[in-house]
């Protein structure tokens, strides 16, 4: 993958980052949606029928994940040239990340690295692009730059916990990699990915803050 889009993510907006972490809990949900299907229907955790929709759950998945990306990508302002080599690089890592085959990848390429003529459109305001978060208790100020090990260390447990990749819960909180292995080894990061980072565990920046320094 082409390092250079990396950071493809740090051009959008908050608002725009907001949907595609959106985006990525809906994936997530369809995720757990087939493992229930498994544990209902008593599948063999291993066998086919329990791949198959496992397989077929992180294809929608990235589908769902990849058209948000896309169409945000799209809204600010990046070129044809911009957009093709940016969704190829999310292309690649949710393939990676999802282990899909080689014919799940070229749909994804046919289907997202191509302008969407809707995407050009303004977002309108409605209850399917807001995002529930929980009652604010009182404004806390997030620093520019957050440095805790402590901090760094529950989410490291967390993605533990979850049974996630590091590459997934860095997609999931609309990151990358190597910013969350910084992360997990230094307990320091900007304070806007140190939020996407909270809200990818359900947390507000404050309370993954607090629970780490046991406040």
């Amino acid at each position: 993958m082409n390092p250079r889009w990396e950071n493809a993510r740090d051009r959008l907006p908050r608002e725009a980052r907001d949907r595609v972490n959106a985006a990525h809990l809906e994936a997530e949900k369809i995720k757990w949606e087939a493992e229930a299907q498994i544990e209902t229907d008593s599948l063999d955790n291993f066998g086919i029928s329990a791949k198959r929709l496992r397989n077929k759950a992180n294809f929608k998945g990235a589908k769902l994940v990849m058209r948000a990306v896309r169409d945000e990508f799209q809204r600010v302002g990046f070129s044809d040239d911009e957009l093709r080599k940016a969704m190829d690089y999310e292309i690649e890592g949710a393939v990676n990340s999802l282990e899909l085959n080689g014919a799940q990848k070229h749909l994804l390429s046919l289907e997202f690295t191509r302008p969407s003529r809707d995407a050009s459109r303004p977002m309108a305001r409605s209850s399917a692009t807001i995002i529930p978060t929980k009652p604010k208790r009182k404004t806390t100020r997030i620093p520019t730059t957050i440095n805790s090990l402590e901090a760094a260390a529950r989410v490291e447990a967390f993605i533990s916990a979850s049974h996630l990749t590091q590459t997934q819960f860095a997609n999931q909180a609309g990151t990358t990699d190597r910013t969350l292995r910084s992360f997990r080894a230094t307990g320091k990061i900007r304070g806007d990915i140190f939020s996407r980072i909270a809200m990818a565990m359900g947390l507000t920046p404050a309370e993954l803050l607090a629970t780490a320094t046991g406040k």
